[in-house]
């Protein structure tokens, strides 16, 4: 049997308390490799380290995935080392025994940088109907609007419903300004996308998604369609329940055995939870983000492979 590796992984600066979500992620991105979460591991000391447990053929693999990663900013990999530490490499112990930290991933803050919403270019429909293009496109004033997710967030959102092989179709069901759409794409999912602003429609087009103008509560695609969503509704009071009445509808176009990622306001997540739970899915995932300020909560649920009673109405072709 080969051996286990522990590899040391590190939060972002902004999300060292999700610790939970930033675990999860890593072994829903690395799940081919049979990666699982840890229970403990050396500089358990530090705020926003955790730990997991990967097999040693599978790293030089993983390592290649390791960009993608939203909620962690570095991993570590410790060595046992019985001699003295090498030049430039850090050394801590850990139950009796000495290990020197090789760095196996660092992000690089140009490249996290370069991806973020403020950077980023936009097609966007003016009221007096012209396209043009807009650069940080972060949402407006109207109701119903947000500003652009973070590249963090979005990544997460992503990892959180990798299905085995790391590829499928992928729906954003409130895509806005297609901060998960980008990320989908990138990482090789068959990406669509849905949103009820019309002009919102050249944008999302225009990255690359199968895009449709439609509300979350009435998809326009058959039945068990997608392998995976992955979405953040608009958190906007005045739009009521609308993440919370998707539900049923996000479960209807999802496969069995496909996986759900939401992050939303969290007075919206206390109705979205039992409205799931009571459709049958299998909650995985329910933990709180604070992003500046904002409370919010990440929700991750699984369509059963052999849903309960619960039926859902049928839709056979894409309009």
């Amino acid at each position: 049997m080969s051996a286990m590796l522990k590899l040391i992984c590190h939060a972002r600066p902004g999300r060292k308390r999700a610790r939970e979500p930033a675990r999860m992620e890593m072994v829903c991105l690395l799940r081919d490799f049979d990666a699982a979460a840890a229970s403990g591991g050396p500089l358990s000391e530090e705020s926003g380290v955790f730990w997991v447990d990967l097999r040693e053929p599978a790293l030089a693999e993983a390592q290649r995935l390791f960009p993608r990663l939203g909620y962690t900013s570095a991993i570590d990999l410790p060595l046992v080392t019985r001699g003295a530490a090498l030049r430039h490499t850090r050394r801590v112990r850990w139950r009796k025994r000495n290990y020197e930290l090789h760095r196996l991933y660092e992000e690089r803050e140009d490249d996290y940088r370069s991806q973020a919403p403020d950077r980023s270019e936009f097609l966007f429909v003016d009221a007096d109907g012209t396209t043009r293009l807009i650069r940080g496109y972060r949402g407006n004033d109207r109701p119903g609007s947000r500003r652009g997710l973070s590249v963090c967030d979005a990544r997460l959102l992503v990892n959180l419903v990798s299905p085995p092989g790391g590829q499928g179709r992928l729906i954003d069901p409130f895509a806005g300004a297609g901060g998960i759409v980008r990320h989908a794409l990138a990482a090789g999912f068959e990406t669509y996308s849905s949103d009820v602003d019309p002009a919102l429609s050249p944008g999302l087009t225009h990255l690359g998604s199968e895009h449709r103008v439609a509300d979350a509560r009435e998809l326009p695609f058959p039945t068990e369609f997608f392998d995976a969503i992955a979405t953040e509704p608009p958190y906007d009071h005045a739009q009521g329940s609308a993440a919370t009445r998707s539900v049923a509808e996000l479960a209807r176009v999802l496969k069995p055995g496909g996986r759900t990622s939401m992050l939303c306001a969290t007075w919206q997540a206390r109705e979205v939870l039992p409205a799931a739970e009571e459709l049958g899915l299998r909650i995985l995932l329910c933990s709180p983000i604070d992003r500046k300020g904002l409370a919010c909560t990440v929700i991750v649920w699984e369509k059963p492979v052999r849903p309960p009673r619960t039926t859902y109405p049928q839709i056979d072709l894409i309009r």
